[in-house]
């Protein structure tokens, strides 16, 4: 990470437009259309990159309410990586359940852009 934040800092002027950006970057990652970059903070092993790039951009940013939002993500990021889930009971998401939820995530999701399209054709 140091490497990555050594390059970062030597590439680009760390201006007030920057860091005015860099603001609005996490308040967009706290957007509904950044859950699934969120979710995907759950599995730090698998997504380390992200994990790094995000606390590269807390290191610059200053002590803002963007710092604390961004803080706050990755506390609990690191929270999560370092608790042990070896008191988890086993089968608490059994198969069945796991089918039927996915299941219903499609149906919903096809019920919505349906409800658009029926929308859409109102307009037009």
């Amino acid at each position: 990470m140091e490497i990555f934040l050594t390059s970062f800092s030597g590439e680009i002027d760390i201006t007030v437009e920057l860091l005015t950006e860099v603001d609005k970057l996490v308040q967009l990652l706290e957007s509904p259309i950044f859950i699934y970059l969120r979710l995907q903070l759950l599995e730090p092993n698998s997504n380390h990159y992200i994990v790094k790039a995000l606390n590269s951009i807390l290191m610059i940013l200053p002590q803002s309410e963007a710092f604390k939002t961004l803080q706050s993500r990755l506390q609990c990021v690191s929270q999560l990586h370092h608790s042990s889930f070896a008191d988890e009971p086993k089968g608490l998401v059994n198969e069945d359940w796991l089918t039927h939820f996915k299941t219903v995530q499609k149906q919903h999701t096809s019920y919505k852009r349906s409800l658009r399209a029926t929308k859409a054709a109102k307009l037009s």
